[in-house]
């Protein structure tokens, strides 16, 4: 749920109940925040329509879904004067191609612990050389250079190499189709951001009138105050997004 709308996740507590990553529970959370009092401003399709194509893809970037893709002979588009793939049709768009897995990276490592383990080295200082050493062995490889051409082709320049290999996988980064595939532990995040975007939209449409009559009596209306809110908690979402450590982390043996 959202910090604002659940005081329990903005003090820390737990994660978000499993089943509750929905686009049903995004819409009630939305609602329930903008003060929702009838008929609201947008239908819950159109809901869904603006946080798929306006939010979720920013999201994304900071926390994207990641795909992957084998890529072999069969999806080279040209050889000359580097080689471009086209890779394969994603369920949303591709944000960004997050890493390169070569297939000789992998062979050379795989060869090198086994012929060691081969010749008897079971103990831990077995393994701990073998890692040493298919480092080492890793080093010599010489790193492809690549580039990502939107919207589906990837580009390689390689210089030089032990092995005329031209298959490897690739790692993507997309947008998360829904909210079901979002980290439960960032879903509090998105929620957020969802809400935000939402307040801004709706004190938007409702700084068009200054009062509801209700059968109970007249409502009057704070669209200013309703926008303000949206866009204090973007800032906070952007802020707490720009200092979530990334999920990959990088080490120095």
């Amino acid at each position: 749920m959202s910090l604002e709308f659940n005081p329990l996740a903005a003090m820390g507590f737990g994660l978000e109940i499993e089943g509750q990553q929905s686009w049903n529970n995004v819409i009630e959370n939305i609602k329930i925040q903008c003060g929702a009092i009838g008929q609201f401003e947008y239908s819950d399709e159109a809901i869904i329509k603006l946080l798929k194509t306006q939010v979720m893809p920013f999201y994304s970037v900071y926390d994207s879904y990641p795909v992957y893709q084998r890529m072999t002979t069969a999806d080279i588009l040209s050889d000359f004067p580097t080689r471009v793939y086209k890779l394969h049709d994603t369920a949303t768009k591709i944000i960004s191609v997050r890493n390169i897995i070569s297939s000789e990276y992998m062979h050379l490592g795989n060869l090198v612990e086994n012929s060691l383990f081969g010749f008897g080295g079971h103990s831990i200082e077995d393994y701990l050389i073998s890692r040493n050493y298919s480092d080492m062995q890793k080093s010599i490889i010489p790193v492809r250079t690549w580039k990502y051409i939107p919207p589906n082709r990837i580009e390689f320049i390689q210089l030089a190499t032990i092995s005329d290999n031209y298959d490897f996988i690739i790692e993507l980064n997309t947008v998360h189709p829904d909210p079901s595939s979002i980290n439960p532990t960032m879903y509090d995040k998105f929620m957020d951001m969802a809400v935000g975007y939402m307040k801004l939209s709706v004190g938007t449409i409702r700084s068009q009138i200054t009062s509801l009559s209700t059968p109970t009596g007249t409502i009057e209306i704070s669209p200013d105050q309703l926008k303000q809110e949206g866009l204090d908690l973007l800032l906070r979402v952007k802020e707490a997004l720009k200092m979530t450590p990334p999920d990959k982390l990088l080490y120095l043996l």
